[in-house]
């Protein structure tokens, strides 16, 4: 496998659904709150790697996409023998429906939290900054 350059960082785009005021939240396997989304494969722009990446984790199409993230970080995860320093950018994303069929590979429950809710959740690590800049 060819080393990558130190300046190496994954992207990752991730999906704002709003409803009610709420933001859509998906549980994986660990028990760790995420939003919907994930890492660009090569070749992908922002929003084909957007779009999916919500059709394999919550069965539905993406009808609108920001023009530009609503959000952008980066932090560094420590997983096992590898270090990888990440970029996410969250995009604000309306979908042609509300009737999601989650996928057992990608998470057991989907749900929807205000923003005061998200602060008592057990978070993924790529989300973690999500109860400050919301």
């Amino acid at each position: 496998m060819q080393k990558l350059p130190p300046c190496f960082y994954r992207v990752s785009t991730k999906a704002l659904i709003y409803k009610n005021n709420k933001i859509l939240l998906i549980k994986e396997a660990d028990g760790r709150w995420e939003l919907p989304g994930g890492g660009l494969e090569v070749g992908e722009t922002f929003v084909e790697g957007l779009r999916r990446e919500i059709k394999e984790e919550i069965g539905v199409g993406i009808t609108k996409v920001s023009d530009q993230p609503q959000y952008a970080w980066t932090l560094a995860t420590n997983g096992t023998n590898r270090f990888t320093p990440k970029v996410m950018l969250a995009f604000k994303v309306e979908v042609d429906s509300f009737e999601f069929l989650g996928n057992a590979d990608e998470s057991v429950e989907l749900k929807f939290f205000s923003k005061k809710d998200i602060k008592g959740l057990n978070l993924h690590p790529n989300i973690l900054i999500l109860p400050t800049i919301l």
